[in-house]
């Protein structure tokens, strides 16, 4: 159970998604199809192996491929009830290709009882149902509070919870009925936002209809993911834009990037620059073991707020020294060799390259490097072909899906 709780939280973290798939689909073609539009911006899909035309081995076969492509979990929503002899034999070919199933808690041990021979066999846990999201179900909190006690007492194969809200901080929670467009299926269901549940403590969202109904399902998977929202936020902003330009390094494009624009909107500066930092590897650094400091200029006011954000030193590089007073290149006391540098725009990566010169002539090591936007020019991959840790929020192949205005 730690072993998959552990993945499913680095998956979602890499991905920066908590986005799972329902599959309500009977087509196998059209469930295929869609697992390749949108299986980058998922980190699982749910399936109802019992409404699938057609649900055979070859098919089993292309969803593992595709698993392995794109690295999701499988969730069979099989929701096991019964006792356990019946459910040792039902879930027997279910748990050789299904990473979770779910299951009614309703028959008590028994249940589990029956799932656990093949669970361990295949390592496949458990998500206990302790509260739904249609209308009018029968689960009361006296029932809720037994579902709970029964995962506490197996823990060792069951994973989480289906469920509303968090419960029990031991365990993941999944929230199945989220929908950012609120509508009715004339049979009870009952629709959340994400944001709404998210802020309730669940750590992954079940997703259907308004995914898979929709006529742009990618970018439908993408307004579930706060990167992506993050992304329309700057779009809205005005700081693409379209048209015919010419880049400092010379190259000439029809989309320009100026983040500068976001000075006119601290509210959305403050949420690049928080993302920014999450970016940070700690893995061999603490807060005080290096400072931060911008590409000079356009990188320097997000640089500033992340410096206040994560409470740690900032400075201030030159273009040349100011020839007066204390003639200093760098601004700022340092406190330390190692440096964070971040970026607004990546194109060819001259401009980074003579910041890390002009900090290495100053005895200063630069620890990793992060940038708002790759423009996808070659800059980044020259960058870590050199040897620097560097990483993007955002990247010129995320605008794909989204409408740029022209200038």
């Amino acid at each position: 159970m730690i072993i998959m709780n552990k993945y499913l939280l680095e998956l979602q973290k890499n991905k920066n998604s908590s986005v799972i798939l329902s599959m309500d689909l009977n087509d196998t073609g059209n469930i295929l199809q869609l697992i390749e539009q949108v299986g980058e911006y998922i980190i699982g899909i749910k399936l109802h192996n019992d409404i699938i035309d057609g649900f055979n081995d070859k098919f089993i076969n292309d969803i593992l491929n595709l698993k392995k492509k794109y690295n999701f979990v499988i969730i069979e929503d099989r929701k096991f009830c019964d006792i356990g002899s019946i459910i040792e034999y039902q879930s027997e070919k279910i748990m050789k290709y299904a990473d979770i199933v779910t299951v009614h808690s309703v028959a008590g041990q028994s249940t589990i009882d029956g799932l656990r021979k093949n669970a361990l066999l295949n390592n496949c846990l458990l998500l206990l149902i302790a509260q739904m999201s249609s209308n009018n179900n029968l689960i009361d909190n006296e029932y809720t509070k037994k579902t709970i006690e029964l995962a506490n007492n197996n823990k060792d194969i069951v994973l989480g919870f289906i469920c509303q809200e968090k419960l029990d901080d031991k365990f993941l929670h999944f929230a199945p009925g989220i929908s950012n467009i609120m509508v009715k299926d004339g049979m009870n269901q009952n629709y959340n936002s994400s944001i709404n549940m998210l802020n309730k403590g669940i750590d992954f969202l079940i997703i259907g209809r308004s995914i898979y109904n929709n006529e742009n399902p990618v970018l439908a998977t993408k307004s579930y993911i706060p990167k992506y929202n993050l992304l329309m936020e700057i779009i809205n902003a005005g700081i693409f834009k379209k048209g015919n330009f010419r880049l400092k390094s010379g190259l000439d494009t029809d989309i320009y990037a100026d983040f500068r624009i976001t000075n006119n909107y601290p509210i959305l500066l403050k949420k690049i620059s928080i993302a920014l930092s999450e970016l940070i590897n700690f893995t061999n650094l603490t807060n005080k073991e290096f400072v931060i400091c911008g590409v000079p200029l356009g990188a320097i006011p997000y640089s500033l707020l992340i410096s206040q954000h994560l409470n740690i030193s900032h400075i201030i590089l030159r273009d040349t020294k100011k020839g007066y007073g204390t003639n200093q290149l760098i601004e700022g006391k340092i406190n330390c060799k190692n440096v964070i540098l971040i970026e607004d725009v990546i194109t060819s990566g001259s401009s980074i390259e003579n910041t890390i010169k002009l900090l290495e002539e100053a005895d200063l090591c630069v620890k990793q490097i992060i940038v708002i936007f790759d423009r996808e020019s070659g800059g980044l991959g020259k960058l870590i072909d050199s040897g620097y840790n560097i990483v993007s929020l955002f990247k010129m192949s995320d605008l794909n899906d989204f409408l740029i205005p022209t200038n």
